[in-house]
């Protein structure tokens, strides 16, 4: 690639490919039916006339068939609005954009037909609670699975997790959460540190982390016991990477 210039045409006479998701963006992810565009890439010689441009959300596809007039590797925005506006849940939505029938032909490449995307809403402030026979939409059954949506949508303000005593084998990793702040901290409290244990897997050995934070800042632990495991030479907490007020 030559910097400053375009990119030049594959060589072959039809292909199309998807350049970019420009809306929405990754963060803040705002649930709810919106606007999306993405850019699309004439890369073949001929001029590209039509193209079905496709945005899948989940199991939902929405498809435009897009004319125009595009002529060797010129770039054009095609915008999902109105009655095709996508929807995004609150939560993960795995997106999955691309390009199909070029000219009403067969795309000479397929490498650059298709964009995944993952997008997570923050978790809303509030109270949450760990613990496997406990119920409704604030109550998770693993440390994990929470832990995972702030890694991927960040936080919406404080957040507070009560963990119920027992003992919950799994390994916890924590990376930059978006959002967090002096006040909007992430507080992981036990039940006690004699009751609530997070315990290194069994098949878990050499060198490993417990509880790990990559990145992570403003997090408080309290009242929660670590415990490894024999075959395991594993550090209980491990903090990496620009991490403060932990």
């Amino acid at each position: 690639p030559q910097i400053g210039a375009a990119e030049p045409a594959s060589g072959l006479p039809v292909d199309a490919g998807v350049v970019a998701i420009i809306d929405p963006v990754v963060y803040p992810v705002i649930a709810g039916t919106q606007t999306a565009r993405v850019a699309i890439k004439n890369a073949g010689v001929n001029t590209l006339t039509s193209v079905n441009v496709n945005f899948q959300v989940g199991n939902t596809v929405t498809t435009i068939n897009h004319t125009l007039s595009m002529i060797s590797c010129e770039v054009d925005t095609v915008v999902f609005s109105g009655a095709n506006q996508i929807t995004l849940n609150a939560g993960t939505n795995n997106v999955k954009v691309w390009v199909s029938d070029p000219n009403n032909a067969t795309d000479g490449y397929a490498g650059n037909d298709t964009i995944t995307a993952t997008y997570c809403t923050p978790l809303p402030a509030g109270t949450y609670t760990v613990d496997v026979a406990g119920s409704g939409p604030n109550n998770f059954t693993t440390i994990g699975a929470l832990v995972d949506i702030m890694n991927c949508g960040g936080i919406g303000g404080p957040i507070d997790i009560n963990i119920a005593a027992g003992t919950y084998i799994e390994q916890i990793s924590l990376s930059y959460i978006r959002g967090a702040s002096a006040t909007n901290y992430i507080r992981f409290n036990g039940a006690s540190n004699t009751t609530t244990t997070i315990q290194m897997p069994a098949n878990i050995t050499g060198n490993a982390s417990l509880f790990e934070m990559v990145g992570t800042s403003h997090v408080k632990i309290e009242n929660i016991r670590f415990r490894s495991n024999p075959l395991s030479n594993s550090a209980l907490i491990r903090i990496a990477g620009i991490s403060d007020s932990i």
